[in-house]
């Protein structure tokens, strides 16, 4: 047995590359009570600059954002956030092509990424019903993904650099853009002159899925509402700008935006959608902003960062006492 372990350990050392979901928890951890969370997948990760929302706001911000994040995995996570904290307002990252499409039972292989970089934890023993469905073959390709053994040398030359001891971990990946960690769940997309022309999106006129969210999704979208309620927690979802090039192309996307408005609205989840508001559209001209997987590039994230601040005060979605606390400050300056 205790070979076993030191093997596992090695493998984990050797194979995996640095990865944020390691550092979620731990920071979370260091959080006192929360003004804002964010949860969703790793699009959330790239589009919230929580450090300097929290400034702007005049409180704490915190992301939550885990690769291919599905509903049931926003319910564990959230679940264990609000055990040990207050969270003021909940701001579920919505996609209006995938959001509520896949369920847990499709999405097998996340499950154990998430409990491999997951230091043991509540959340972690929640993941094992799920892992216990996953079949080895299936562990196996997950693992098998992130090993080369032309990769090794450079796993570990990063693993042992001074920023990924600290946390301020600069993510390596071979076919990916390098990701900066700005603090408070956040993890930056950093452009690289070799990735832009490969970020651009080529898109032919498409239409996304608009069939109903599956009743499962639903059935999790209303434990998360529950569970909010019973904290004293306000719970609301984002739509996250998108190219203008992609909207122009997305032949059904009035049907995409009823089919969420329709369920949201019946669970008493607040909505909103920035893709048709004025304050992106500057940001919505340059389709370079987002890579072909849909994750927001730095600086940009900043501004946008900066327009969802005013999202919230204005659509009265913060601590109304906090909030009018900052007006005054900033009236007072």
């Amino acid at each position: 047995m205790a070979v076993v372990v030191i093997l596992n350990a090695l493998m984990d050392y050797v194979m995996l590359h640095p990865y944020y979901t390691q550092n979620l928890e731990r920071d979370l951890k260091k959080q006192g009570d929360i003004d804002i969370l964010f949860l969703g997948d790793s699009l959330t990760a790239s589009l919230y600059n929580s450090e300097l929302i929290g400034k702007e706001l005049g409180g704490t911000a915190f992301t939550m954002g885990f690769a291919s994040a599905n509903f049931e995995t926003c319910r564990i996570v959230l679940e264990d956030a609000l055990k040990s904290r207050k969270i003021g307002t909940v701001v579920l990252n919505w996609d209006l092509r995938d959001s509520g499409r896949g369920l847990p039972s499709q999405q097998k292989s996340y499950y154990a990424e998430l409990f491999f970089n997951t230091p043991f934890s509540r959340t972690s023993l929640k993941l094992i019903p799920h892992l216990m469905r996953i079949r080895y073959t299936e562990v196996m390709q997950l693992w098998s993904g992130y090993f080369d053994p032309r990769d090794i040398i450079e796993v570990v030359k990063v693993k042992n650099s001074p920023e990924y001891k600290r946390g301020d971990v600069v993510i390596w990946h071979p076919d990916r853009q390098p990701r900066k960690y700005l603090g408070q769940g956040c993890y930056a997309y950093l452009m690289t002159e070799d990735r832009a022309d490969g970020a651009k999106l080529e898109m032919s006129p498409f239409n996304s899925d608009c069939s109903d969210i599956p009743e499962e999704n639903v059935e999790l979208l209303r434990k998360m509402k529950e569970m909010c309620d019973r904290r004293g927690t306000r719970l609301m979802a984002i739509a996250s700008p998108q190219p203008q090039s992609v909207l122009e192309n997305w032949g059904n996307y009035d049907d995409a935006l009823e089919r969420t408005r329709r369920v949201l609205d019946k669970l008493g989840i607040g909505f909103v959608d920035t893709n048709r508001l004025d304050e992106f559209k500057e940001l919505q001209k340059d389709e370079y902003f987002r890579d072909i997987w849909g994750h927001m590039f730095y600086p940009q994230i900043d501004g946008y960062s900066k327009k969802v601040c005013g999202i919230l005060k204005e659509g009265g979605y913060l601590d109304s006492k906090k909030a009018d606390e900052k007006n005054e400050k900033e009236k007072e300056r």
